[in-house]
């Protein structure tokens, strides 16, 4: 599965899909370095507005900022829930804000560079 279908499977999970493909866990890191790649040229693209941009260093701050909602130090494993969730929801968010034919275009591109780096492996 290529990064765009994967990318248009995590976007739209349809509740009657008869799809059988394999959803594990190896899917999404296999794509881990399309994402980190999709998000940093997102960031630094000019056509996204500040406030995204804003919005995932703050949650960015926050998951590594000693003040919490909920303490790690008191009840260690929960206090990171908290974090996490906080920034699951900025990226996701991140996403879901920026420009559509913006993100569309970095994917593309992402999934062009991955063809060549798979066209230059096999020769």
């Amino acid at each position: 599965m290529n990064f765009i279908e994967f990318f248009k499977l995590t976007r739209t999970l349809p509740k009657d899909s008869q799809q059988k493909e394999d959803k594990g866990i190896l899917q999404y890191i296999k794509h881990i370095p399309d994402f980190i790649r999709l998000y940093w040229r997102l960031f630094r693209d000019k056509r996204i507005p500040s406030k995204l941009k804003l919005m995932l260093i703050g949650s960015l701050i926050y998951f590594i900022s000693p003040l919490d909602l909920i303490p790690e130090m008191f009840i260690w494993f929960i206090g990171y829930i908290d974090d996490g969730f906080l920034l699951v929801l900025a990226f996701r968010y991140f996403i879901l804000w920026s420009p559509q034919y913006v993100v569309k275009e970095k994917i593309l591109e992402i999934e062009e560079e991955n063809r060549l780096k798979q066209a230059k492996n096999k020769t």
